[in-house]
Formats: C-alpha cells, sequence, structure tokens
C-alpha cells in the first residue's frame, strides 16, 4: 500500500499510508495499515478546511478512506486517523479496525463524522472502535446498510450511530421481518459516552439493536424518530443525561428483556402517535418517571415488565450496574 519509501511511516507499529486512500470497484484485503495525513511541515502555512475553523500549525490533518463503485473488500486490523466513506454500492467489511480523530486525546475535538455509509452501500462492522469524532460517530444513510458486531462507538461530539433511512419495507412484510430482513443490525455494541445521543433513528430508518450497552452519554438514550422502527432485545440504556428512550412522531419500538434505569430523565418516553411495547423489561431507578404516555400513542406493557423506584430525583439515582455484574445495590 505504500507507494515510495517516503509515503510509509509508523503508527502504532502499523506500517503507514501517509493521504488519501481511494478504492473503487475490484475485489481485495487491506490488512494491517495506518492511515494518517501527517503533520505538516513547521514552516508551512495550515491547511484551510472548507469549513470550521483552522488547523493549528503542525496539529494532525484527518485522513481520508473511500470505498465506492462496486469495490468489495476486507480492511482488517487497520488504524484510521481521520474518517471512512463507504458509498455506491461497496460492500465493505471493517475487522478490528479503529477509526479516531486525529485530534482525539481522551475528547471529541475535531474532525467529522467517523463512518458515513450511503448510497446502496452494505457495511459489516466487527470488533471495531469509532471514536472521538466532531460530528456523530457513524452515520448510516439513503438505502445502506450496516451490521455491527462487538464494536464500540465512543466520545463523538453528536450521537454515537445515526441511522437516517434504509431500505423501504415491502407490503405484506411483518414488522419483525423488516426489521431483521431490511434494516441494520447493532448486536453486542458498546454506545457510550457520546456529548450528544447514544442512537438516533429519522425518516423511517429501520433497526435493530441486541444485547448492546448504551450508556452515560450526554443527552438521552435512544430516539426512534419519524415513522422509524426499532427493535431492543436484551440491551441496557442507562446512566444518560436525559431520557432512556423516546420514540415519537409516529415511531414504533419493541423493548424485550431490556433494561432502562438510573437515566437523568423519564426512563421511557412515547408520544405524537408512535407505538411502544414492552415485555420482560425492566424499568428502574430513573430520575423522573419510568413510562411516560402522551398525544395518541399506543402502549403495550406485557407480563414480565417491571417499573419500580423511579421518579427518585437526581441525587437519589441509583449507579446503573454494569451488565452481567447482577441486580442489587449501588456501585460503580
Amino acid at each position: 500500500m505504500c507507494f515510495t519509501p517516503s509515503d510509509c511511516d509508523s503508527l502504532s507499529g502499523l506500517p503507514t499510508v501517509v493521504g488519501t486512500l481511494l478504492v473503487l470497484g475490484e475485489r481485495g484485503t487491506i490488512a494491517g495499515i495506518g492511515i494518517e495525513h501527517g503533520r505538516p511541515a513547521a514552516h508551512a502555512p495550515p491547511p484551510q478546511p472548507a469549513q470550521g475553523p483552522a488547523q493549528a500549525e503542525g496539529a494532525p490533518q484527518e485522513a481520508l478512506v473511500r470505498f465506492g463503485g462496486d469495490a468489495a473488500w476486507l480492511c482488517e486490523d487497520c488504524d484510521v486517523k481521520g474518517a471512512v466513506r463507504i458509498g455506491g454500492r461497496a460492500e465493505v467489511a471493517l475487522v478490528n479496525c479503529r477509526i479516531q480523530s486525529a485530534h482525539d486525546r481522551g475528547g471529541a475535538q475535531a474532525g467529522t463524522t467517523g463512518l458515513l455509509v450511503q448510497g446502496s452501500a452494505r457495511v459489516l462492522l466487527r470488533a471495531c472502535v469509532v471514536s472521538g469524532h466532531r460530528r456523530s460517530g457513524c452515520t448510516v444513510q439513503h438505502r445502506a446498510r450496516l451490521w455491527a458486531h462487538a464494536s464500540k462507538f465512543e466520545r463523538n461530539q453528536l450521537a454515537g450511530v445515526k441511522i437516517l433511512a434504509s431500505a423501504g419495507q415491502h407490503p405484506g412484510t411483518s414488522y419483525l421481518h423488516a426489521l431483521t430482513g431490511s434494516g441494520s443490525v447493532l448486536q453486542d455494541c458498546a454506545i457510550t459516552d457520546n456529548r450528544g445521543m447514544g442512537v438516533i433513528l429519522r425518516g423511517g430508518a429501520q433497526v435493530a439493536l441486541r444485547q448492546c450497552t448504551v450508556r452515560s452519554n450526554g443527552t438521552l438514550g435512544v430516539a426512534a424518530l419519524e415513522r422509524s422502527k426499532l427493535e431492543l432485545d436484551r440491551c441496557e440504556l442507562s446512566a444518560n443525561e436525559g431520557f432512556g428512550l423516546v420514540c415519537q412522531h409516529n415511531a414504533g419500538a419493541i423493548l424485550r428483556r431490556t433494561r432502562v434505569e438510573a437515566n437523568a430523565g423519564v426512563g421511557v418516553v412515547v408520544a405524537e402517535s408512535a407505538s411502544l411495547h414492552l415485555s420482560d423489561t425492566s424499568v428502574y431507578s430513573n430520575a423522573l418517571a419510568g413510562v411516560r404516555a402522551e398525544n395518541r400513542t399506543s402502549l403495550l406493557i406485557q407480563a414480565g415488565t417491571h417499573l419500580w423506584a423511579n421518579g427518585v430525583g437526581a441525587s437519589r439515582r441509583r449507579t446503573a450496574t454494569p451488565a452481567g455484574g447482577g441486580g442489587g445495590g449501588g456501585g460503580g
């Protein structure tokens, strides 16, 4: 991947490509490299980005990896100091990769969206970390689909994951089949410590979260808006600085075997012609109400669902128990 010796450097022990990597069409594997822009010379004027403030002289610049056309690629064990863009009809698997802002040193300071998936692209994300970006960690839009497994979306300036639309539901297709058959899926993922929302769905997006943790985000945990369809199964929405879940504007959400606890606002809000189905779910120790339904909503609470110790106020909120850490007490 390094075309001349001057193109290569060292990034965490990896051979490094300096500049923008553009992949159009064909098939292949990119493995074991770092991708970055490097630092401009001290005597050179700093680059002027199209938007936003100029970077300080000598500051690291953002790299860009772009997949498009009919590309079908495996990208494994790579470290991108910048952003990844996947569009067209590309099919890309990112395995054990890091997509991190070049300025990420414990906080989101610069850059844009970390991973943008659009067009009709299909992306598998496995054991990856997307962190420290100025906007959202990952955005999926148009007819694109994302399958994320055992990955982390953390410390991004806006949302951890933003799903704006996906393939439409076919007539006669069941709600659950639409979620699993034509939408995006996140499984065993952690969406934590983002300054905005953990996960947001808009514009008819269809998403399933399974065994995911959405914790300690700056506004709320999960928002399903504008005709979106959401399934949460064996998830944890906890310690978010706002509501645990908001479902409104004709959206629909199903929660199964899920914990909504220790959030700073209401545990679950359903409003504006939305529908909510709770099954075998615990809504516990949220600062305000456990569940709030308003404005022409549909709410179904089935046996096995427990709502308790809510409305305790922020000062008495129990700290969320880590997943798998047992059900009692405070701590952590």
